[in-house]
């Protein structure tokens, strides 16, 4: 096989090739991965909604500007509000969502995504559940960290991932709270 020479317009003809080869790879590979990658986060988004929510029959979706809102139904009645919403942690966005009754009662949370600390920030997926999963949630005292004056312990190590977690958990209280205000009005008082 003949040589070709190291000429610029034969290099550049060679470069071109080459990203268009791997371009066109790459927009392959994507058309086939979207479905499959959509599919997944709609399996991981349910899941999370049956674990953060009351049983439910009827899910009805909100956009907020600081979150996903998802008021659940159970026979046409309000029994609760998850809300997807993030906080930044130490390495990135903490994605949490967090489902509350009509009582403001957090029911459960699932860590949705995050990039924190293996070992250490990590940890959040299940250190908070004993402290805070069936409490009632006030507006007005928000939740923090001891060493910030409230009364959840911190991750050992992971203070900063602990205060991005309780934000999150906090915004998504107030979130709910807004979107639900004269529902939860409604069903606290039909109870």
């Amino acid at each position: 096989m003949k040589k070709i020479a190291s000429t610029l317009p034969n290099m550049l003809l060679s470069l071109t090739l080459i990203a268009v080869i791997s371009t066109g790879l790459l927009a392959w590979v994507k058309t086939i991965t979207d479905e499959p990658i959509r599919l997944a986060e709609e399996k991981k988004k349910t899941e999370a909604l049956q674990q953060v929510l009351p049983a439910f029959d009827t899910v009805e979706t909100e956009d907020d500007e600081d979150g996903i809102v998802y008021k659940a139904y159970h026979e046409n009645k309000w029994v609760g509000t998850a809300v997807q919403c993030a906080s930044m942690g130490f390495n990135g966005e903490v994605l949490v969502m967090a489902g509350f009754d009509s009582n403001n009662k957090l029911i459960d949370y699932v860590v949705l995504k995050q990039a924190e600390t293996p070992g250490l920030g990590t940890k959040m997926v299940d250190w908070f559940k004993k402290a805070l999963v069936g409490r009632v949630m006030h507006t007005n005292a928000p939740l923090k960290v001891k060493q910030d004056g409230g009364d959840v312990d911190a991750i050992t190590a992971a203070t900063i991932s602990s205060r991005a977690f309780l934000e999150t958990i906090n915004n998504a209280h107030r979130i709910a709270n807004g979107h639900d205000a004269t529902t939860a009005a409604t069903s606290i008082n039909e109870n």
